[in-house]
């Protein structure tokens, strides 16, 4: 909300062109929404919104870079985890050659360089990208603004001295939002995160200090915590109808989130296929029918950035998506799937999705488990007829 003012406002001032980048590619269509929301009038082929690595290749393709992979780096074969080991190493190839290569636009002109650039989930950003967007990219006078929460580091960027992202020199300090932007004044997510952020984060963040952060949970909604067995998902997937049910949630309002495809995958398989109920999805990975086809070794990225582009928060039907590309998004009910291996920033980036309803599930190993035992409701005993 708060780039997004600042990119209309930024226009209005200068009336130059504004670049809005993100790492998650589903975000662009959501950034979309946020700034036509801002009631102004302004013409929107000033504004360019993106994913870097999207931005990046057609910038290469408009300065005549060709993107060349070696032969050993394409595969063509039916193995899956063969195509997805070719696949990260093509990836480390692309990384080191073309995107986090800051030489790699000397001496091209750039054909198109933009007055304002804001960067969206700067946590997920490496030094490199930030430095050939500003050097190749930003006018001569531009101004170029970056967005984050040091919180929500799950890709483990480093940070500085101060416990903070850590960016290129050139910026300014960190301009800290002293309220909360996503939350109501009275949401009962806000104690929750605070809670866990003194729990998990007191040694290693500077932790917010919203005053807003010391209000209490309240009777409105469903806030609750649950045990599940990964072997057994399909028991999950009905009860996660069933508090949807009882609590009169609309699918449309219900995300459910985690840091792993393949339990999302099941879920998705049952809440589809079910002889107890069939609900609609919209998911940002492939289906677990699709990953079974046997040619989907070979086009399995194409499908998965398709299934990311596709993804539209306000779709009418009940979404599932991966924690990572959820960053940024939000939702009026999040069931938060976390896995033993999860770390807290993982942990904290799925709570601070939820707008008004939480519901946690943790394995019974969780390093996590007694916080939300202590801080949550038993998801069983919400279910009991009241």
């Amino acid at each position: 909300m708060v780039l997004a003012g600042r990119a209309v406002s930024a226009h209005k001032r200068h009336g130059g062109r504004i670049l809005i980048l993100t790492f998650n590619i589903t975000l662009r269509s959501y950034i979309h929404d946020k700034i036509s929301a801002v009631r102004e009038d302004f013409p929107w082929g000033k504004f360019d919104i993106n994913s870097y690595h999207r931005f990046i290749t057609f910038a290469l393709n408009n300065s005549g870079i060709q993107i060349e992979i070696p032969k050993e780096l394409q595969y063509d074969g039916d193995d899956l985890s063969t195509a997805q080991i070719i696949a990260k190493k093509r990836d480390v190839f692309l990384e080191e050659k073309y995107y986090s290569n800051e030489r790699i636009f000397s001496n091209k002109d750039i054909e198109t360089k933009y007055e304002t650039i804001l960067i969206d989930e700067i946590l997920d950003y490496k030094p490199e990208w930030i430095k050939i967007i500003r050097s190749f990219f930003l006018e001569e006078a531009g101004e170029m603004i970056l967005f984050g929460d040091e919180k929500q580091n799950i890709y483990g960027r480093a940070l500085d001295v101060e416990r903070r992202s850590k960016v290129v020199e050139g910026f300014g300090r960190w301009i800290i939002l002293t309220r909360s932007f996503r939350y109501s004044d009275n949401s009962p997510i806000i104690p929750l995160v605070e809670a866990f952020q003194k729990a998990f984060f007191s040694k290693t963040y500077q932790l917010d200090n919203d005053e807003s952060f010391q209000l209490r949970l309240t009777n409105v909604g469903v806030h609750a915590w649950g045990s599940y067995n990964k072997d057994h998902l399909e028991h999950l997937a009905l009860q996660i109808i069933e508090i949807a049910k009882k609590n009169a949630i609309h699918p449309n309002d219900i995300s459910i989130i985690s840091s792993q495809e393949g339990a999302l995958r099941v879920l998705d398989y049952s809440f589809r296929t079910s002889a107890v109920h069939k609900e609609r999805t919209l998911c940002t990975f492939p289906s677990l029918e699709v990953t079974k086809h046997p040619k989907y070794s070979k086009s399995y990225q194409g499908i998965s950035v398709s299934k990311k582009n596709g993804f539209n928060l306000n779709s009418g039907v009940m979404k599932l998506s991966s924690t990572h590309s959820f960053k940024g998004f939000e939702s009026p009910a999040i069931f938060l799937i976390i896995h033993d291996k999860d770390n807290p920033e993982m942990v904290l980036t799925g709570l601070t999705r939820a707008k008004e309803n939480i519901v946690v599930y943790v394995e019974h190993d969780s390093p996590f488990l007694d916080f939300f035992m202590s801080h949550l409701d038993d998801v069983n005993a919400t279910l009991k007829p009241s």
